[in-house]
Order: structure tokens, then sequence, then C-alpha cells
């Protein structure tokens, strides 16, 4: 369980320092997820669900305007998907 825990903190560190060199805002969260800003959360969400990727769509909450819940996996999870997020980064800001 420590090994599983220590590699969804890893994770978590790699996601937020990741997304935030792409230019995006994420956020630290004491849970098991991370909050993303993306300027049009809906478009993000449909186009990470092609690459079977979900993630909540939380930009119906006040506090949470333009932001998403991603739940942190493994590490490998995480690596993922800043693959796919540095590979369509120019389709999520448009």
């Amino acid at each position: 369980m420590r090994a599983f825990v220590a590699d969804c903190n890893q994770a978590r560190r790699i996601l937020v320092d990741g997304l935030n060199r792409l230019g995006f805002v994420a956020r630290f969260c004491h849970g098991n997820f991370i909050l993303w800003q993306v300027p049009n959360p809906k478009k993000v969400v449909e186009i990470l669900a092609t690459r079977r990727v979900y993630v909540g769509n939380k930009d119906s909450v006040p506090q949470l305007a333009g932001h998403l819940r991603v739940t942190v996996g493994t590490t490998a999870q995480a690596r993922r998907l800043l693959e796919i997020v540095t590979e369509l980064c120019a389709e999520f800001l448009a």
C-alpha cells in the first residue's frame, strides 16, 4: 500500500508540473485528484474521450469554472496523459 501511495504522489507531481510547463494552470489537491484549468472544458473533455481518457468537467460549479478534475493514477498513466496533452495542446488552447 505504501508503494502505491508513493507512486500516486509522484504521479500527482508529474501531472501538475507537466501541465504547468505546457502553459496550463494545474493545482494540487488533498485527495487523489488535481484540478486543471483549461479555456474550454467541454471541448477538452470531448477530445480526451476520443483517446479513451476520461476527466470530470467541473465547469458548472461556480468556484471551479473552467476546471477539470483529473483523478491521479499511476506514474505511467500520468506520463501517458501528458503525452496526449502535449500532442493535442494546440487543439485544447484553440
